[in-house]
């Protein structure tokens, strides 16, 4: 019954809710007469950036006809070497402008005109807007072929802009696609955003398992999760279209607790200057996308002002308890065809879970264990005390004292002498708080530190701080957070026989974290840890030195929220072909963006070409990917734009391109009049920037350098017929930092030109 009450409720309330203000009717013909098949939807999420329209897959095979969606004129032609690489804006007579990314070639028409230009100007990189005049175009009229200049496998990118400009979902229009399978729940996440609470594991996150009920749409969550503080909610979500598409993200996602919306968000249109927002839109941190291709927000992250998102529920999407109590989640996810899933839990939400006082009061004998209770009024309410032997992790084993609890104490007496370990739980309402560990056994330490290991890592403007004890045998510690401030104390909860864990959110007056003193049980030497965290803030511009010969330069709107950064030493594969002069270093944490660029400083000590010299971005698969910076002689300071974390390094190329596999052969001869020239190239730090990066000619005349920066391959042809004889053919290629190559070679034609 409750159940059908929940979602009485959404339906009535997303009925009230259409694709905002926009008309997806109208005249409109899908531009492709392939099978259906994508491979990324609108509202993904890129670096730095929304998805705005879709990947249509064309089974990996260049030169598919692309057409007309209606009535109207070519409006814009831009060609590059990245992002959409042969680019195609249509303006339609609706006021609609349709745009086709990584086309191979334009039909004759189009591609006449380009070409023109191109030869004008001499440069392949063309940017051009056209009258309505000059290139009109009749609905269903062939107008490209789909390949994959710029970027990725072959593939049409597809976008559709509404009369302001705004990027609307191709797939709300008619598309006459046939999809019945909605979204999919793979995984959910509680993650505390407070000042201190852990789960008990000593983790800020916990990770839940929906459960499909049967082949329906509907997910459940069998664990029921005990909450303490404020949480955010997070949700891997992925929807199967048809076969041969990858999966995509849903159009609408809504959340209720209790039946009031906290959190919504639709796909439907997203205007650019809500770009910058991606990145809090979906989380990509590596530990999610090794996994999961999208895990959504279900709360406005600070700084978020998504045009996308609607709430019923004052604040952010964020929940706090303020009564101890069962509370009820439904989520619905939907795609652009109407197909919705749902998923319903349950969580307990409690005020407090500090049933006891600091342990380091307690007593303990092999008949006696005493612990101090939370004094009242500050102590939840439990109705049910057990005592468990830890066993294996999964599988506490029961066991049965007599318990007697006075005011301000718990007594179990029993045989407690064949363990030493044990796990108190606390329960209310049959729901289980989290468990406290302790061990009564009497290890005398001969004066050792108290902390065999420690780590420390950045979560959410806090640090994490995991430590594991010499001994099972303490039951506590506490410790200390030097600060540039003064000292902050923190308690460590006890995760497990011997591994504690504390969260520390630095104070507004906290610039630096210097490090974190431990302490335990009388007896033992306190252990401190150098943390060298620095704090930076929203709002102010600020300038820190994270390490020797680094600083990083913050304006004040270049940060959504706080942000805690450090740097250490790392090891990664060197490059090939160049001389680090700084790093490798991690500037952490791991996968933070900004929210505008950084200017990180590096001071570059007697180096004889401060030209050659930039800052790189190492990349798993890809290695050193070029970031750039501008030398200042007067300071020796390198400037270079930072848009977020990563393994960074300072790295000098000195090293020319190679060209190889040139298909021009002097000692064969060429039998066609227009022959292809390709080459590729042999580059792998700074890379080539534009196409004035190449001078590529044939008997002293240019040629219009077509260049894959992915696969790092040149193709070209003369615009014009070769008569029968000796040619020439130059090539000149400079890469970024100004090292050249240059190559000539003669060939001979033996083909009689066409008319």
């Amino acid at each position: 019954m409750l159940r059908f009450t929940i979602l009485s409720v959404v339906l009535v309330f997303l009925s009230s809710f259409s694709a905002g203000a926009e008309d997806f009717s109208g005249s409109f013909q899908w531009p492709l007469k392939l099978e259906k098949q994508f491979s990324s939807g609108f509202g993904d999420t890129r670096p730095g950036r929304f998805h705005m329209g879709v990947d249509v897959r064309t089974g990996g095979q260049e030169g598919a006809q692309v057409f007309a969606p209606e009535d109207g004129y070519i409006y814009r032609i831009k060609t590059s070497y990245t992002g959409y690489g042969k680019g195609l804006y249509l303006m339609g007579n609706s006021g609609r402008m349709y745009v086709f990314g990584h086309l191979q070639r334009y039909n004759m028409t189009i591609g006449t005109y380009l070409q023109d230009k191109q030869i004008e100007s001499k440069r392949y990189f063309q940017d051009l807007y056209l009258d309505k005049s000059e290139l009109p175009v009749k609905k269903g009229e062939f107008i490209a072929r789909t390949g994959q200049t710029g970027a990725g496998a072959p593939h049409l990118h597809f976008e559709i802009r509404n009369a302001a400009g705004h990027p609307i979902n191709p797939l709300y229009f008619p598309v006459k696609f046939s999809d019945r399978t909605a979204p999919s729940f793979d995984a959910v996440w509680f993650n505390y955003i407070d000042e201190s609470s852990l789960f008990p594991n000593g983790k800020r996150r916990a990770q839940l398992t929906p459960q499909r009920i049967g082949k329906t749409r509907e997910f459940i969550i069998a664990d029921t999760l005990v909450i303490t503080g404020r949480i955010a909610m997070q949700a891997a979500i992925s929807d199967y279209l048809a076969r041969g598409s990858f999966t995509l993200g849903p159009s609408k996602v809504a959340v209720f607790i209790d039946g009031t919306l906290y959190h919504r968000v639709e796909y439907d249109r997203i205007p650019y200057d809500d770009n910058t927002y991606s990145q809090l839109d979906k989380d990509l941190h590596p530990e999610f996308s090794e996994t999961y291709k999208r895990v959504y927000n279900l709360y406005r992250k600070p700084g978020n002002k998504f045009v996308g998102y609607d709430a019923s529920a004052a604040g952010d999407g964020t929940f706090m308890p303020t009564a101890n109590g069962f509370h009820t989640v439904l989520i619905t996810a939907s795609d652009a065809f109407g197909n919705e899933s749902t998923l319903t839990f349950t969580f307990y939400g409690a005020v407090s879970a500090d049933f006891l006082a600091p342990i380091n009061k307690a007593i303990f004998s092999d008949s006696l264990i005493e612990l101090p209770l939370n004094p009242e009024p500050n102590r939840p309410v439990f109705d049910t005390v057990v005592l468990s032997h830890p066993g294996t992790a999964d599988m506490p084993i029961p066991v049965f004292p007599d318990i007697e609890i006075a005011d301000d104490r718990i007594r179990l007496r029993g045989d407690f002498s064949q363990w030493t370990n044990f796990l108190l739980t606390f329960s209310a309402d049959s729901v289980a708080y989290p468990p406290y560990y302790f061990s009564t056994s009497s290890t005398i330490p001969v004066g050792q530190v108290v902390v065999d290991s420690m780590s420390a890592s950045i979560v959410s403007g806090g640090v994490l701080l995991s430590v594991k004890a010499v001994d099972p045998s303490i039951n506590w510690l506490m410790g200390e957070v030097v600060t540039d401030a003064g000292r902050d104390d923190v308690f460590f909860t006890k995760a497990s026989n011997n591994r504690f864990a504390a969260y520390y959110r630095p104070g507004s007056n906290s610039r630096n974290l210097q490090s974190v003193i431990v302490r335990g049980p009388v007896g033992y030497r306190p252990d401190t840890t150098i943390l060298d965290i620095h704090v930076v803030r929203p709002g102010q511009a600020a300038s820190i030195s994270p390490a020797q010969d680094i600083s990083l330069a913050f304006d004040a709107g270049d940060l959504f929220d706080t942000a805690l950064l450090t740097v250490r030493d790392t090891v990664v594969p060197p490059p090939l072909s160049g001389a680090i002069l700084l790093g490798p270093f991690v500037l952490g944490p791991e996968a933070y963006d900004f929210a505008d660029w950084a200017d990180f400083q590096s001071t570059i000590k007697q180096f004889e070409a401060p030209e050659k010299v930039g800052l790189y971005i190492y990349n798993e698969e890809k290695g050193w990917l070029w970031a750039g910076g501008a030398y200042d002689a007067a300071s020796g300071v390198l400037h270079s734009d930072l848009g977020g974390t990563g393994v960074l390094a300072i790295i000098s190329d000195t090293t020319a391109p190679r060209i190889v596999n040139l298909n021009i052969d002097e000692r064969n001869s060429v039998k066609i009049s227009r022959p292809n020239i390709t080459f590729e190239l042999d580059e792998e730090l700074s890379g080539i920037e534009n196409d004035l990066n190449f001078d590529v000619s044939i008997d002293g005349k240019w040629l219009s350098p077509e260049y894959d920066p992915e696969r790092k391959s040149f193709v070209s042809k003369p615009y014009w017929r070769l008569v029968e004889g000796l040619h020439t053919l130059e090539i000149a290629v400079t890469d970024r930092c100004g090292n050249k190559i240059s190559l000539t070679r003669k060939f001979r034609v033996h083909a009689k030109p066409g008319p």
